[in-house]
């Protein structure tokens, strides 16, 4: 299964923390991007979850992110996202089989969320414009490294017309916004 499909996907947003946030490289690309992500995901009915590293050193997600999330991101400790008890269970309750990873670091905390989810049989989406890290080599290194791995390399846009599947929808006029540049 490699096509996006809403009934079955959670977009896991990784760590966009205010702290981490200004380290990084092509930041409001991505914030920009996850953005247009999270409000789709809201119109469509798409499962999102998220997480924060280490919230007392970090800080919680910025805010941009924070006011589009349906639930508190949960703290973790670990660098993998599905190293989560709480996002593994979310999944396996609502019986979904694919991941729209975004977030941030592409070479750490995106990179081993993205190949524990390979490892548990899920299908691993990575959105290419929502994922960064602390320079370009970096935020490259993790997205070959998932490449490599099996996950598919996907965009913002891209995502969000798989989830849509045809125009001339409700749907489709609720997101075609979300679409425009």
């Amino acid at each position: 299964m490699h096509r996006l499909r809403r009934d079955l996907t959670a977009v896991v947003v990784v760590d966009i923390q205010k702290r981490l946030m200004d380290i990084v490289c092509r930041r409001d690309k991505v914030i920009g991007s996850l953005v247009r992500l999270l409000e789709a995901a809201k119109r469509l009915e798409v499962t999102v979850l998220a997480t924060e590293q280490n919230r007392k050193v970090f800080g919680p997600t910025i805010d941009a992110v924070r006011e589009r999330l349906p639930e508190e991101a949960e703290d973790k400790l670990v660098f993998s996202a599905f190293g989560c008890k709480t996002v593994r269970q979310r999944m396996e309750e609502r019986g979904l089989k694919q991941v729209l990873l975004t977030g941030i670091m592409s070479n750490v905390c995106v990179l081993q969320s993205g190949l524990d989810a390979l490892e548990h049989g899920l299908d691993v989406h990575v959105v290419e414009d929502a994922v960064t890290a602390a320079d370009e080599d970096d935020h490259r290194i993790g997205i070959d490294r998932l490449r490599q791995a099996g996950a598919v390399i996907t965009n913002t846009e891209t995502a969000i017309y798989e989830f849509l599947e045809r125009a001339g929808t409700d749907e489709f006029r609720a997101c075609l916004p979300l679409l425009r540049r």
